[in-house]
């Protein structure tokens, strides 16, 4: 019962629950999970996707380190989302949610080096679609951060021109945005 963190939190103890050697392995991709505990999720928060899809990110505190990984034994067997749970949040949790969306599929858009129209359409309409809804308005200004540390290694003119597609502007040292 969560959001997205809490739900790949579970992913992560399902894939090691279901192995008997230490879950570090797993953690530092030493071992491919080939089998998890089945779980379900009951949602309480819409952003990450986490309710309907097999990939995980958790972090160590210990070092600090985060990962991101996914197989196809850490799919929910099922996902529960009471509308009305989701209409009962405050205003600032939706938009929270709505930013959070947004953040994850515009930084697969922009990172991941591929020739494939139609992802990247999809992608472009649910940013939009995310825009329409009210995470954003007309005067919103989309000032977008580099991804290169991403290990995609975009470079800065590169990535200005993929963000003009969208309307948004990169950041750059010394940028001021009046408001």
């Amino acid at each position: 019962v969560g959001g997205g963190s809490v739900i790949d939190g579970v992913k992560f103890i399902a894939a090691t629950a279901a192995y008997e050697g230490d879950p570090l392995d797993i953690f530092y991709r030493k071992h491919r999970p080939v089998k998890a505990v089945p779980f379900g999720t009951v949602l309480t928060l819409p952003a990450t996707g986490s309710e309907m899809n097999s990939g995980w990110v958790v972090s160590r505190k210990e070092t600090q380190e985060k990962i991101s990984f996914g197989c196809v034994w850490t799919f929910p067997q099922f996902s529960l989302c009471d509308p009305t749970v989701i209409t009962s949040l405050p205003k600032r949790q939706l938009q929270n949610g709505v930013v959070d969306a947004f953040s994850h599929v515009l930084e697969q858009y922009l990172t991941y080096s591929h020739d494939a129209i139609l992802q990247d359409k999809i992608a472009e309409s649910i940013m939009k679609t995310l825009i329409e809804i009210g995470a954003a308005d007309k005067n919103t200004v989309f000032v977008l951060n580099h991804f290169s540390h991403n290990s995609k290694n975009v470079l800065y003119k590169d990535f200005v021109k993929i963000a003009a597609k969208l309307d948004f502007e990169v950041s750059y040292d010394g940028m001021v945005i009046e408001i």
